[in-house]
């Protein structure tokens, strides 16, 4: 188990900058999981997994689709650049939640690599009504 920090608002309202996060070794990754990756040596991102193993992302006109259908994460605001990924064997696509915040996901830099990555199980601190589990 692993402790991080929020630094930034690209998961709000989420995550917070200064939450404080609890996570462990990804084992089963699934649409909605929130993960800690490693982008660079020692710089940590937070984010959502929108596809997994297999899926089709498709960014058209501020919208996301996977496999087709509508994403259903709370992700919120229109979904820029446009394009079309195909999520590799132990990959998984990863998204913002406040996509108009940055665009430092998937989007820029393709799905991630899933093992390594870690599951964001549990928020705890500072803001005392926000204690508990992240799962939407």
């Amino acid at each position: 188990m692993k402790r991080f920090v929020v630094a930034e608002s690209s998961m709000a309202p989420t995550l917070n900058p200064g939450d404080y996060l609890l996570a462990m070794r990804l084992q089963r990754p699934r649409s909605g999981d929130i993960v800690v990756f490693e982008h660079h040596p020692g710089y940590f991102m937070v984010k959502r997994i929108v596809a997994v193993a297999g899926d089709k992302v498709e960014i058209e006109q501020g919208s996301v689709f996977v496999n087709g259908a509508p994403e259903r994460s709370p992700g919120y605001g229109l979904t820029y650049p446009s394009g079309i990924w195909v999520v590799g064997e132990e990959e998984v696509f990863v998204l913002s939640d406040n996509r108009e915040a940055t665009s430092a996901d998937s989007r820029t830099f393709g799905p991630i690599q899933a093992v390594g990555s870690l599951k964001v199980r549990f928020r705890y601190w500072p803001h005392p009504a926000r204690f508990g589990t992240t799962r939407t």
